[in-house]
């Protein structure tokens, strides 16, 4: 520590030198104890508006060639749903199991194996989930009962760790009344508009782009009555303002 200090003769704060070369020594050998992590990768921001849509990866890295794996995915259904599933993107090309949302209890149990000669070394995509916040808060994503196994044809369990990922929920913003006016006409500030294609008139025309959005990922501004989802209910609103 001598040495370094004499050779760095400019003012520096030594302590900080001193911790940044533990963590990072800490993290190295972090990374060496285990041959596999599993962890998520979204595909944006962490911070998830109120009934908007994300990506997140379900990944594996490893030093190890495997050839199976299988996790339980827990998240909080009070605040986060599940809308769909993706295994485009997946390595696995075998599955042992359908892979199911249970959103009763938040979690999707999955599990599977690769055909690949070798099995997998390196990184490589799980699943691809699209999440809608449903609760403002921040959301704790986990992997639970997790496993993956050796492409040594004796189905060795290879040391691993799995890493959690928090969304956080911002409460929507709200725009105050203007001076003596009433709590509805601050509702009608924030609601969407149900003239979609903008030429100033509600018509069938609106009615018919909304029905195609019942068929594709959620859009806040097809929300009319701001439930969450496009339904209905909004072809109603819709259909009133003819």
């Amino acid at each position: 520590m001598k040495h370094f200090v004499r050779k760095h003769k400019k003012k520096i704060i030594v302590g900080h030198g001193i911790a940044t070369v533990l963590f990072l020594l800490s993290t190295t050998l972090l990374l060496s104890e285990d041959d596999a992590v599993m962890f998520f990768t979204p595909y944006g921001s962490t911070v998830l508006p109120l009934r908007e849509t994300t990506d997140v990866d379900i990944q594996i890295t490893t030093k190890i060639p495997l050839n199976a794996v299988g996790a339980t995915f827990v998240f909080p259904n009070d605040m986060i749903e599940v809308v769909g599933i993706s295994k485009k993107k997946s390595f696995l090309d075998l599955w042992t199991e359908d892979t199911i949302i249970r959103s009763e209890v938040g979690e999707i149990v999955f599990s599977g194996g690769t055909l690949a000669p070798g099995g997998l070394v390196g990184s490589g995509t799980v699943l691809t989930l699209t999440l809608r916040a449903k609760k403002v808060g921040d959301a704790v994503l986990e992997l639970r009962n997790t496993q993956a196994l050796a492409g040594d044809g004796k189905g060795t369990s290879i040391q691993h760790v799995a890493r959690s990922i928090t969304f956080t929920i911002p409460e929507v913003a709200i725009s105050a009344p203007s001076s003596g006016g009433s709590s509805e006409s601050a509702t009608a500030l924030i609601s969407p508009s149900a003239d979609f294609d903008t030429d100033g008139k509600i018509s069938i025309r609106d009615a018919s782009i909304l029905l195609v959005q019942f068929l594709r990922p959620y859009q806040t501004k097809y929300d009319l009555d701001m439930d969450g989802s496009v339904g209905m209910s909004d072809l109603s609103i819709v259909l009133s303002k003819f």
